[in-house]
């Protein structure tokens, strides 16, 4: 009996990707800040090296910096900012 080969389409992946808006240097120090002390990153980050940090990472230390005790409440409000600013590409 011949064997038959069924051709199936193949899978497309569709990858969702993030817009993080930085304009204030106060807001990009908080970002830088906030992988270095929750990002748990091997290395330091700074303003050149920002682009090359997975956008759910940034997204998840901006969030517990968010939280931390230590910050004042002008930089909560900053980090929040940054949050609702994210657009989803």
């Amino acid at each position: 009996m011949p064997a038959t080969i069924y051709n199936f389409p193949e899978r497309r992946t569709y990858y969702r990707g993030y817009k993080i808006p930085l304009y204030t240097e106060e807001e990009i120090f908080l970002t830088i800040f906030a992988l270095n002390m929750f990002g748990g990153v091997k290395e330091n980050v700074t303003e050149n090296t920002l682009e090359s940090y997975d956008p759910i990472e940034v997204i998840k230390a901006l969030l517990e910096a968010k939280s931390c005790f230590a910050l004042s409440t002008k930089s909560k409000h900053t980090i929040m900012n940054i949050l609702k600013s994210i657009e989803t590409l």
